[in-house]
């Protein structure tokens, strides 16, 4: 049985967060580089899956969370969307270094690369720039 789930969808460039929750499947659409916090464990995740731009997060307790247009390129920014998971005492960033588009629409299973990291903030482009002056 899956379990309530809460995903915040933060805006890189204006920090504009928005909240979901769900208990089961949950369709998150990303219309600009976002950073995807999930409330929970990365260890709660069964895998990973790439179809066209969508990122595909199969959980152990059989739910799905879809992020369509998470691997999407926007025209006006260097930036890309992050997933983090948030489990109440450590942020872990998630990384795929074989996200590269599949032929077509096809599924491409991801290898997940782990790092604890202290704050979401360096991914938010207002942090980054308190620091370029």
């Amino acid at each position: 049985m899956s379990q309530i789930m809460a995903v915040d969808v933060i805006v890189r460039k204006t920090a504009e967060k928005t909240v979901l929750t769900a208990g089961g499947n949950l369709s998150i659409s990303v219309s600009a580089p976002s950073v995807i916090e999930i409330h929970g464990s990365s260890q709660a995740v069964s895998h990973y899956i790439r179809q066209g731009k969508d990122l595909l997060i199969y959980m152990k307790d059989g739910s799905v969370i879809r992020c369509t247009n998470y691997f999407a390129e926007y025209p006006d920014t260097p930036n890309h969307s992050e997933l983090v998971f948030n489990d109440g005492g450590e942020l872990t960033h998630i990384s795929f270094s074989e996200a590269s588009e599949p032929e077509g629409f096809a599924a491409t299973v991801l290898t997940p690369q782990e790092e604890l990291i202290e704050s979401i903030e360096p991914f938010l482009e207002q942090h980054s720039r308190m620091f370029d002056r």
